[in-house]
């Protein structure tokens, strides 16, 4: 595997003198009450001992990180709480979906599925990379396959360029995650500053996530409607993610009721079950149609293009929470691989419904015409034609010249046109508005 970039702390976080300054994206990280000014190491790295809480401005939550000081833990550069102990509970402490809902923040699950090839070194590479990347959750897929497929499915034979086995049910057993490994991957989650979550295809499934107790919970699109398993989901308490991938109003909403039932920490993912998705089958208009039908659940989108552009303008549409298959290889075997963001394009995915709304406020009109360019190169209003005293300046009377030293900016001619010059103007000579009077 390709080893992560280098990052320098002190440039990474803009740690400041007296370390008040953590977070880049404008939001403040300051000592709670108890701890002492932040503490440094020479280079730059936050020393132990220390609890942090996210200060918005005027405000402060404490435990609610921001997705900087996230990932500065996950970088392993901040220390958090008393210990590695709290500053776990203090990431997890983050209020899930409502929290960015209301920061207008983008949530995004790196989804890994089965492609780790039921390899338990691979999976932990994905967790590692994925944090590295920005992923919020890393998400797998848990399946009891004895339990999920009846025995004539389990036992028909499976032909196909991506079989890892000549039955169907022997193939899937080759790609699922060993149970005893469960415990390792929240570990890795964890230590990378990451939710671990997973999608429990079967009830023994969810009862084995609920022993390791998983982050976050998918109800996948197989499974919208399946108001049983959905019931049984909602009820350990834990936030829900649900794909509506092939789904019409009344299923959704029946699934939505059954979650809502249980508590309010689900988000409703727009989806089209197509494998890959094409750019023009994306429909990512019906992401209005889900904020205006589910105004208590926060909205998403779970898509299947081969590109990052869906990540950007579902954000645009009202999308908080966005799933992405992963690959660490487009041409490994197997179905999912061809169309999953590699790591590269996972990191561009996130960075780029990141930047979205910073796209979206209008600079002041007091920057307006004092850009750097303008300053350099902007034209300033001269005499096209000697100007006599009391004559009326018109179009023909002005035209543009660069100088080093300021005077009336060509863009302010309307300002001019009209009036009368109080002096002699020769031609090429700079306008000043001292020599101008009102008609």
């Amino acid at each position: 595997m390709a080893n992560s970039p280098s990052i320098q702390p002190r440039a990474a976080l803009g740690i400041t003198g007296g370390g008040r300054k953590l977070s880049p994206s404008g939001r403040t990280l300051v000592a709670t009450q108890g701890a002492s000014a932040l503490q440094r190491s020479p280079d730059g790295v936050l020393m132990p001992g220390l609890r942090l809480m996210k200060c918005s401005p005027g405000t402060a939550k404490e435990g609610k990180l921001t997705r900087s000081a996230e990932n500065a833990v996950r970088l392993g550069l901040v220390w958090l709480g008393r210990g590695q102990a709290d500053a776990r509970r203090s990431i997890w402490s983050l209020s899930m979906f409502k929290e960015h809902l209301e920061s207008n923040d983008a949530f995004v699950i790196a989804e890994v599925g089965q492609n780790h090839q039921g390899d338990l070194s691979v999976a932990r590479d994905y967790i590692r990379i994925f944090a590295m990347a920005g992923a919020d959750a890393v998400k797998f897929q848990t399946r009891n396959n004895k339990y999920l497929f009846s025995s004539e499915a389990y036992d028909a034979p499976y032909q196909s360029e991506n079989a890892f086995a000549d039955t169907y049910g022997l193939h899937r057993e080759s790609l699922e995650l060993n149970p005893e490994w469960l415990p390792q991957l929240k570990e890795d989650c964890v230590k990378y500053g990451v939710k671990f979550m997973s999608t429990p295809f079967d009830e023994p499934s969810l009862e084995l996530l609920e022993k390791i107790d998983i982050d976050i919970l998918k109800v996948a699109s197989f499974d919208l409607g399946n108001l049983p398993l959905i019931h049984r989901i909602a009820r350990m308490g834990k936030p829900v993610v649900m794909s509506v991938g092939g789904g019409k109003i009344d299923q959704i909403r029946s699934s939505v009721r059954v979650l809502l039932d249980h508590h309010d920490e689900v988000a409703v993912l727009h989806c089209v079950s197509e494998y890959p998705c094409e750019y023009n089958r994306l429909g990512l208009d019906n992401i209005a149609v889900l904020i205006n039908e589910f105004p208590e659940c926060t909205i998403g989108s779970s898509d299947h293009f081969n590109g990052t552009l869906s990540g950007p303008v579902a954000y645009l549409k009202g999308a908080r929470v966005f799933e992405k298959h992963v690959t660490l290889n487009r041409a490994w075997k197997g179905t999912d691989h061809s169309f999953a963001l590699e790591p590269e394009g996972f990191r561009k995915f996130v960075r780029d419904i990141g930047r979205v709304r910073h796209m979206m406020p209008p600079k002041s009109t007091e920057e307006l015409g004092t850009e750097r360019v303008f300053r350099k190169l902007g034209k300033f209003l001269i005499a096209y034609t000697d100007i006599k005293a009391g004559q009326l300046i018109t179009l023909d009377s002005l035209s543009g010249r660069i100088f080093n030293t300021r005077h009336i900016p060509v863009r302010e001619s309307n300002q001019v046109i009209g009036r009368v010059a109080k002096r002699d103007i020769a031609k090429g000579e700079p306008i000043e508005y001292a020599d101008l009077a009102q008609a």
